[in-house]
This record gives C-alpha cells, sequence and structure tokens, in this order.
C-alpha cells in the first residue's frame, strides 16, 4: 500500500525587519521652538540629533512607540538649522534618517505703510476690485450694492443694532460700494454708521470688542475723505474702544482658549488701522499685538493643527472667535505692509488642513458635529462659509469651495446681503468645486480626534471619537472617550447645550462628563473643583462643583496654573493639563480602530486605568453600514465606585433586553435614522433610563437650560441612559455593538466571543477580539462559529503568530505595528493563536 503523500509545508512569507522612518514632518512652531513628527514601522525608542551646523544638540524619547513628536527648543530665532532621526527598535534593529532643513521664525520686523486704505484692501488692489465687479462677479456686486443701497436707506433703523454682531459686514458693504463707486452716500453712511456705534458707548468689554471692527473700517477706509474734526472722532472713538479692551488682557496668561483670543484677533485688526508713524502710542500698540501673534497666537495654531489639522475648540468656537478674527487679521497685515507680507501663505500648515477639518466634522443635516461649546441656535454659519472661501481661494482647494457651495445653497435664506461683501475679497471663481477624494477617516492627532465617515455623500454614517492631548479649560469640555454618531439625523449626542457661559446648567452639567458618551465612576466621597473664581486655591465655596463622577480639571494640588498659558505650556511633559489622547490608531481599508487612554482625565485616586477601543468596521457582509464595536477596560482603586457608561439620545430611549434603540430624524430633510445598540458586558448589567427633567440631575440637584435656548438646532437630549456594571470588583468590562441605519432597517445579530485573555463579539461575518491592555497578549484561543474575518487587538506588536483551526496549523500572520492581527478563516471552529 502506498504511504500517503505528505502535504506540502505552509508557505511562510519572511518577515521583514527592516525598520523605517515614514512620513517626516519637521516645522517651526515658534521663533525658538521646531516640531519634528514621524512614524516608524516598529516600535522603536528615537532620538533627534539637531544643530547649526552640526549636530550638536540631542532630543531624546522615553517609550518605544510608533508616532513619535519631538519638541527642539532653546533655538535662535531665524536661523537655519539642520536635524536628523535616530531610531532603535527593543531588538537592537536601527535606522537613522536622511537629514532635514528648517529655519525657525524670525523675530517680526514689520512696517505699516503709510497710504491708506490697508484694512480690506489695498490702493493698488481697487482698479481689480472694480474690474471683478464688471465682469466675473458682477453677480456678487449685484447683491453688495443692493444691501449697501439698504443701509443707505434705512439710516438709524434697526439695521444698526446690527453693530453688536460679531465682525459685522455691514461696514465691509459700506466700505467696498465707496471704494468701487466713489459715491458720496455711501461713505457718508459709513461715517454715520461709525458714529453712532461710537456714540452707543457702553463701558462693557463685550460691547465694545463686538464694534471694533465696524469703527476700525470706517476709519481706515475713510480716512482721507474725512475732515479733522470727522477723523479725531472716529479715531479717538476707536482708541477708547481698543484701551479698554486692550486693559482687560492678560497676554502672559491667555494665549490658548477663552474669548481673550478672540479679542486679540480684533485688536490688531484695529491696531493696524490706529497706525501712524508719527505716534509713538499707536506704533506702542502695534508692536504690543505683533509680538503676541508672533509669540502666542502663531505657535499654538501651529502646534494644534500642525500638519493634521484640527482645533481644540471644536467646529463651532473654533470658527466663530478663534481662526476667523485671525484670519481677517492677517489679510490686513498683508495689505498693510510696506515690504509685501505674505502672512496668509507662509501659515499654510495651519490654515489649509482646516478646511478638512470642517469637511470631516459635516453632517447631513447642514451643520457640524457638536464637541464642545456649541451654538445652539444655527447649523451652518456665515463664517464656516467664508474661512472655505478664503481656503479655497489662497490654496486652490477644489474640496474648500465644494464646501462653501453646499453651505451656500443649504443656507441662502441664512445669508444678509452684505454677507456678499466678503465674496469680493475671498470668492476665486476659477477654483472649481469638487466632492472631497480625501480618504473617509481621519485621526486629528494633536486635539485627539478621530473622525470615521461611511463615504463622502452628504447623508452618510459619521462616528466622532475623541480623547484629548491637552486640557485647555475655556470652552473645552470634559469628554475625553467620548463618541457621538450621526445619521440621518443625531443619534449618540454630546448632551446638554450651550445656554451661556457660566450658568449652572453650563459648568455643572453641559461641560461635565456625564454630558457625553463616556464613562464615569462614582466616589461618594470625590471633591470637584473649578479651576478658576473665589475659592479655587484650596476648593472651597463656590468653587467646589457636583460630583458627576467623571474627568476632572488640574488639580491644583499639582500646579498653580490652571490652564495652558502658551506654546510651552503646551509642549511640557508634565503640565497638569496633559492627558491620555490616543496613542494607537490603525486605519486600513476594513477598520479603523482607535485606543484611547482616559486615566490621566481622572483623579488618580480614584481610577488607575480607563481605556476605550473604538472600532469602526467599515464593511460587514449583509449589512449597508458599518459597524462600531466599544471596548472598555477599567481599573478602579475600590471595588465599590460605582462604574458607569453613558449613552445620550435625542428621543426616549427603547430598551429591549440589553438592547437599546433610539431614533433621529434630521431637522433639514425629514430623514429618519436609527441607532440600535446591544450591551455584551457586563453580563447582566442595570439599565438605568433619565427622561424629562431628571436628565440634568447631577448629586441630587437639578441643573436644567434655561427654556430660551433650544432649538431644532440645539439636539438638546430626550433621554439619558446609565448602564452600570452590577458587581463590586476593581476590574470591570463594558462592551457594546453599534449599528446606525435607516428608520425601519433591523438590528444585526452580534454575540459575545469568550477568548483566553481577550473580549470580543461575532458580528456577521467578522470576529473582533481585544485585549484589556496595550501589546499585553502573546496567544489566545476561542471558538469561530462561521466562516469569518477575524482582527484582534493588542497583540505584541512585529511578531508572528501561527493560527491554528481545530489543532491544525493553517496560517502564520504577523502582527501589525500596532499590535493588531487580521486574518480570514473558511470555515468555524476551535481558534488558538500561539507565538511563531
Amino acid at each position: 500500500m502506498e504511504p500517503e503523500p505528505v502535504p506540502d509545508p505552509i508557505p511562510e512569507p519572511e518577515p521583514d525587519t527592516t525598520v523605517q522612518i515614514d512620513d517626516v514632518h519637521v516645522w517651526a512652531l515658534s521663533p525658538t521652538v521646531v516640531a519634528v513628527r514621524f512614524d516608524t514601522n516598529w516600535r522603536a525608542m528615537a532620538t533627534v540629533l539637531y544643530g547649526l551646523d552640526s549636530f550638536g544638540g540631542e532630543a531624546a524619547g522615553g517609550r518605544y512607540e510608533t508616532y513619535h513628536t519631538f519638541y527642539l527648543r532653546n533655538l535662535k530665532p531665524n536661523r537655519n538649522y539642520i536635524c536628523k532621526i535616530q531610531v532603535a527598535t527593543r531588538d537592537g534593529r536601527s535606522k537613522t534618517s536622511a537629514v532635514y532643513d528648517v529655519r525657525t521664525t524670525g523675530l517680526m520686523s514689520y512696517r505699516v505703510r503709510n497710504s491708506r486704505p490697508r484694512l480690506v484692501v489695498r490702493p493698488d488692489q481697487i482698479s481689480d476690485l472694480k474690474r471683478l465687479t464688471r465682469n466675473s462677479h458682477d453677480d456678487v456686486w449685484a447683491d453688495v450694492v443692493k444691501g449697501a443701497n439698504s443701509l443707505v436707506m434705512d439710516r438709524f433703523s434697526d439695521i444698526f443694532e446690527g453693530a453688536a454682531s460679531h465682525h459685522n459686514p455691514d461696514a465691509m458693504a459700506l466700505a467696498l460700494a465707496f471704494l468701487v463707486t466713489g459715491d458720496q452716500d455711501y461713505a457718508n453712511t459709513l461715517y454715520d454708521y461709525a458714529s453712532y456705534v461710537i456714540g452707543r458707548g457702553g463701558d462693557a468689554v463685550s460691547t465694545a470688542r463686538k464694534r471694533l471692527l465696524v469703527v476700525a473700517i470706517a476709519y481706515d477706509t475713510l480716512y482721507n475723505e474725512l475732515s479733522s474734526s470727522e477723523r479725531t472722532r472716529l479715531r479717538s472713538g476707536l482708541e477708547k474702544m481698543f484701551d479698554m479692551v486692550f486693559a482687560s488682557q492678560n497676554f502672559e496668561e491667555e494665549g490658548v482658549e477663552g474669548h481673550a483670543v478672540e479679542e486679540q484677533g480684533i485688536l490688531l485688526w484695529a491696531a493696524i488701522a490706529l497706525y501712524d508713524s508719527g505716534s509713538s502710542k499707536s506704533k506702542a500698540r502695534f508692536e504690543t499685538m505683533l509680538r503676541h501673534l508672533q509669540d502666542t497666537f502663531l505657535p499654538v495654531k501651529r502646534y494644534f493643527a500642525g500638519v493634521d489639522g484640527g482645533s481644540a475648540n471644536g467646529w463651532y468656537y473654533a470658527t466663530h472667535s478663534r481662526e476667523f478674527p485671525y484670519l481677517l487679521a492677517l489679510m490686513a497685515l498683508d495689505n498693510a505692509s510696506a515690504t509685501r507680507t505674505d502672512f496668509v501663505e507662509s501659515e499654510n500648515i495651519w490654515l489649509e488642513p482646516f478646511g478638512d477639518w470642517l469637511l470631516y466634522g459635516l453632517r447631513g443635516d447642514f451643520s457640524f458635529f457638536r464637541k464642545n461649546d456649541n451654538s445652539p441656535r444655527f447649523g451652518f454659519r456665515q463664517k464656516h462659509y467664508q474661512i472655505a472661501r478664503f481656503i479655497a481661494k489662497h490654496f486652490n482647494s477644489r474640496r474648500a469651495q465644494w464646501l462653501a457651495e453646499l453651505i451656500e445653497n443649504q443656507n441662502d435664506a441664512f445669508f444678509d446681503i452684505v454677507h456678499r461683501s466678503y465674496d469680493l475679497i475671498h470668492l476665486d471663481k476659477g477654483v472649481k468645486a469638487a466632492l472631497p477624494s480625501l480618504p473617509t477617516s481621519k485621526w486629528f492627532r494633536r486635539v485627539g480626534v478621530v473622525m470615521m465617515r461611511e463615504s463622502w455623500d452628504v447623508e452618510t454614517v459619521v462616528a466622532q471619537f475623541a480623547s484629548s492631548e491637552r486640557y485647555t479649560g475655556g470652552h473645552q469640555h470634559l469628554d475625553d472617550l467620548s463618541f457621538a454618531i450621526y445619521y440621518k439625523g443625531g443619534l449618540a449626542l454630546d448632551g446638554g447645550v450651550f445656554d451661556d457661559f457660566g450658568t449652572p446648567h453650563h459648568e455643572h452639567y453641559y461641560q461635565r462628563s456625564i454630558a457625553h458618551n463616556t464613562i464615569t465612576v462614582m466616589d461618594p466621597n470625590e471633591v470637584f473643583c473649578r479651576t478658576f473664581g473665589s475659592g479655587h486655591d484650596d476648593c472651597t465655596g463656590d468653587a467646589v462643583i457636583p460630583n458627576d463622577g467623571g474627568q476632572i480639571m488640574p488639580p491644583i494640588s499639582r500646579s498653580f496654573i490652571t490652564r495652558p498659558r502658551h506654546l510651552d505650556d503646551l509642549i511640557s511633559e508634565k503640565a497638569p493639563f496633559r492627558r491620555g489622547g490616543v496613542p494607537i490608531h490603525e486605519d486600513t481599508p476594513d477598520y479603523t480602530y482607535s485606543l484611547g487612554r482616559g486615566a490621566p482625565s481622572y483623579n488618580e485616586d480614584k481610577v488607575k486605568v480607563v481605556d476605550r477601543h473604538f472600532l469602526f468596521l467599515k464593511s460587514v457582509q449583509g449589512l449597508d453600514h458599518p459597524v462600531m464595536v466599544v471596548f472598555d477596560h477599567l481599573d478602579v482603586n475600590e471595588p465599590g465606585f460605582r462604574k458607569i457608561y453613558n449613552l445620550h439620545a435625542p428621543n426616549r430611549i427603547d430598551l429591549n433586553g440589553n438592547v437599546a434603540t433610539i431614533n433621529g430624524v434630521n431637522v433639514s430633510t425629514g430623514a429618519r435614522g436609527v441607532l440600535y445598540q446591544r450591551t455584551l458586558l457586563p453580563k447582566n448589567a442595570n439599565f438605568r433610563r433619565f427622561s424629562g427633567g431628571e436628565i440634568f440631575t447631577v448629586d441630587g440637584r437639578r441643573y436644567a437650560p434655561r427654556s430660551d435656548t433650544n432649538s431644532a438646532f440645539a439636539e438638546l437630549e430626550e433621554s439619558r441612559l446609565e448602564i452600570v456594571a452590577p458587581e463590586k470588583r476593581r476590574v470591570e468590562r463594558f462592551l457594546h455593538v453599534l449599528y446606525a441605519t435607516d428608520r425601519g432597517d433591523s438590528n444585526p445579530s452580534s454575540s459575545l466571543v469568550s477568548a483566553d485573555g481577550m473580549f470580543g463579539a461575532a458580528v456577521k461575518d467578522w470576529v473582533v477580539l481585544f485585549a484589556p491592555r496595550e501589546l499585553s497578549v502573546d496567544s489566545t484561543s476561542y471558538k469561530a462559529n462561521r466562516a469569518a474575518s477575524h482582527a484582534l487587538f493588542g497583540f505584541r506588536d512585529g511578531r508572528r503568530f501561527d493560527v491554528l483551526l481545530d489543532g491544525k496549523r493553517v496560517l502564520t500572520v504577523e502582527a501589525s505595528k500596532e499590535g493588531t492581527l487580521q486574518f480570514d478563516l473558511d470555515s468555524g471552529g476551535a481558534v488558538k493563536i500561539r507565538p511563531r
């Protein structure tokens, strides 16, 4: 009898052990600091060598990682530096990069030209502006004239109350109408407008900052037309408002967050208008604002946006009162420069990517995600439109033009005609709009936000996962490890509503962790404290805030600094406002996976570990939309602390066993979506549903929002769900499967998969497993019920593993640099993973 032939051995691919240094970016943050960011394909310890003409400086990392960022400090301004990167893995493999050149930013030596106008346009641009109004922009011009004429006709009517709005476009429309036509009616109305604003007076800084731009535009545009007395009236009024706002600033303490950032942009704009080479006071004002731009605002923007884009202020405040005032100021600096500077082009490292931040945050109801403080009254705003037009023009961005046209088409009634005045400056009709061709997922590294889109269709499933690297205070929320989901309406929401800054609802609910889809851990003896106001130094009196079990502001015991003030605070590794961020992220054609590290955001006396894994499965057999899996691993200091998974919904949450159902509606189109959430862990979890006034109850007291702040776009939740771990133990896990789809579609089946040392779920043709701690697993075994794709997260990175099915080795796989094993099996059975 012939012996059975010996089967061919399973072919084993040769492992690629080459260390690679990829995606290198080197850019100046300030006159004395340079950022170096790069990736490695293996976890490695890195060092950056640098110097002026030799490598005399060294910045060394302290961890083995794949995403690396270094800050080279104490450099000399306006000098060329060289640098190179050296990396080494744990097993001794090494790599040295090419040499990179970078120039630090210079200490600004800026000269303002004496001729006017210098804010809106330069004198030599007026002829080009006239040509635009006769040709390509004749439709825009018709609207501007119509708006300006309405201001002329309705002089001193209610239209002038518009001067209270930020960056008021009325003055811009009148200024452009006068510069193009020379019609004195426009000039007279603009002068009367500014005089009216000055005459309204008011001692409030908030009033002055809102009207500075109006008077600055009038003073600069009409300067050569005014009599001596008229010029004196406008200048003295502008100086009074400038000095009032300027005196309120603490330039050493407020450069990262808060309305001070907005005010400083407006002050720079006004300082350009007031600049007079013969006035030492006006020169001193301007130089102070220019130094602040150089030393604080621009370095902070280069830090947060960097090469990845994004904003620590979300989608509303970033546009409304952060980027936009400084865009105006940068344009004015270019217009007013005696040496033809190009600030806009030089700041493209953060300006251009800001357009992508808007695109990724776009929702199908023609609004943006509600991260951080967000106006309850609006979807798109004019400033979203104006910034998109600005980016399209200056960076030839077809996708930014697409966004601008989308905003314009969906909000035609929302745009006052006078807002078209910005189109004369920002709109470039030669840039043709094109639907974004970007990847559907994007990790905004420095701001700790991962955006995941099903597609670039406007109405599509979109998920946001947030875990910040820095707490900046102000309008930022205590929402690390939170997620939000949109499909045909908001489904998993950020809770509460921005009824105003500092209200009881804002301070005690809306900004707190309890109002977000994140984890809270209740220690009944924990004392929470705000880091400003009376009593904050010892956490007494009004500084004590309710115990929501959530994340904390920077503890006073660690530092007297309550929020980052400037770049040095942000790049410090020891700063008390440092958070855990997203240390592991992986985007493949099949999924987007992120791990958020939350422990640094909580009281260290309460928790040791709070990690959240967020998985976005892009394609699942038999389903029309992606599936999301959320796995949480907690290790707390006392077994009796209540561990809670929070979920917020726009409507009543229906419960059927371990499945929660949330219905949503697109307020713009009426389309209806639904979100299903199945709880797989902990077993026998307790479900507590809150509705009505009890939603806003924190620590036994109710903090409802003001009733006048609700609207369709406010998206105030009507139901809140707490999923509470039933047992008293230090270590706990939550596991949820979520699916957003059309109303009427069914919830896909999913089940818990029990594995050695791992936790996960089977969803249709997928098996996904998570290790409780990152990069900690060498082996596991589990049962698969059918042929499926397998994704196992948390294996030791870069190592090779055998996959056995029913005891037979069927393939060998290598863990990705983020510790993921991905493979397909043609049948179900007993699966075992072991080191090769």
